[in-house]
């Protein structure tokens, strides 16, 4: 997954990047916030089973805004 594709996947499912912390770690602290910032912004690649994780999440419906 490119930088791109997870910024209009996060777009797509109208998800935050603190949504996206808290669906990977259960958490949305500064430092998981930058580490997804990172991701989004192309500086550092994402990792190779996001976006499969991602799809999965999807399809089972667990993709839903944090409260």
């Amino acid at each position: 997954m490119q930088s791109n594709e997870l910024k209009t996947f996060l777009n797509q499912n109208k998800m935050s990047q603190g949504d996206l912390c808290k669906l990977l770690w259960d958490t949305a602290t500064t430092n998981d916030r930058n580490i997804i910032s990172r991701w989004v912004n192309g500086s550092t690649k994402p990792p190779r089973y996001l976006k499969k994780f991602l799809l999965v999440c999807k399809e089972y419906n667990i993709l839903k805004k944090s409260d």
